[in-house]
This record gives C-alpha cells, structure tokens and sequence, in this order.
C-alpha cells in the first residue's frame, strides 16, 4: 500500500529510497526486521556494509501541514529536528473512508493549534 504522511507539529527531515535500492541497504535477514534496514543511515558504517554509500535517495524536510506520499515499498528514514507530530495513513484506507480521514485530520489541526497556543503561554516570561 501507498502511504500519506501528514505533518501536524515541527519538522521533520525524511529520506526516501526506492525499491530499487533494496539491494545496497542491507535488510534485516530475520521474517519480523525484513522491511527494516541494518545500517545506521547518517553514521553508515561503510566498512561492513560497503554498497551503502550506492544507494541513492531523495530527501526533504516537512513542516507543519505539509502532506508527503511514500510510494508502496519505498524505504523511508525519519528523523525529528524537533518537537513534532505526524500521523501516517494507509492509502487504501484513505480511499475506501475519505470522510473518516477528513475527520481524523481535522481533528489533527486542533490539535496543532492547541498545541501552539499552549507552546505561545508557556514562552510569555514569568512576572
């Protein structure tokens, strides 16, 4: 299935890889790690996974609302540059309950603005 990433709150720095690459990023050989790879990917150790360094791989960084689509069997590194929240969606769900979606990110909007008005009081200086 295709997925949709939403980001709500901060921002985040993804790394995507297509299935083509698969080969060059070492999976996991047990059946539960297989769609997870071994090499830590900023600090690569190149010494035992050589290929690494041939993977190719677009990046991006998301900001609140921004909306990113990862392609079926893309591989996808995630890391946070700061407090934030996003919420992942199963394309073929999105499709058969749009409505339940709409709703669901909706409510996700509240919850950002929430989350900023409290972030804003909590900057004010104490008298």
């Amino acid at each position: 299935e295709d997925d949709i990433t939403i980001n709500v709150v901060g921002r985040k720095y993804i790394r995507l890889y297509s299935p083509d690459e698969t080969k060059y990023l070492y999976p996991h050989q047990s059946q539960l790690l297989h769609n997870t790879s071994q090499v830590e990917v900023e600090n690569p150790d190149l010494v035992t996974f050589p290929d690494f360094s041939k993977a190719s791989y677009q990046e991006c960084v998301l900001r609140p609302r921004d909306v990113l689509f990862i392609p079926q069997q893309h591989w996808h590194y995630v890391r946070s540059l700061e407090l934030s929240f996003s919420q992942l969606y199963k394309m073929l769900k999105f499709y058969r309950d749009s409505k339940c979606f709409h709703t669901r990110a909706n409510k996700l909007f509240v919850l950002e603005s929430e989350f900023q008005q409290k972030c804003v009081i909590e900057k004010q200086p104490i008298q």
